[in-house]
């Protein structure tokens, strides 16, 4: 899950809205649960947003701006799983585990 470490799916993604989508970032950033200045800092690759954040972040964005559904739903799958990590829910393997039948 490197790219929701480095947050390049973020920067990308808070990069592509456009001022004629209607949505600034202290809008989304309410909706996100941060402030702005994060949201600026995490577009010039200064600051990692929290996954639970990034979650957040990528249902703010499909639903205020359409066009970048797609990729939204891309960030927050990828954020999702990196939060199931983080809670142990789901195990990293180095080896491939034992075959169980």
């Amino acid at each position: 899950m490197s790219s929701i470490r480095n947050n390049s799916r973020s920067a990308a993604l808070l990069g592509k809205i456009r001022e004629e989508d209607g949505i600034s970032f202290e809008g989304l950033a309410q909706l996100a649960r941060t402030t702005a200045s994060d949201l600026q800092a995490c577009l010039d690759h200064q600051l990692v947003l929290r996954p639970a954040i990034q979650i957040l972040l990528a249902r703010a964005i499909a639903t205020c701006v359409p066009r970048l559904a797609v990729h939204a739903r891309r960030l927050e799958l990828q954020a999702t799983a990196a939060v199931n990590i983080e809670n142990g829910s789901i195990a990293l393997h180095l080896t491939p585990p034992a075959k169980w039948w």
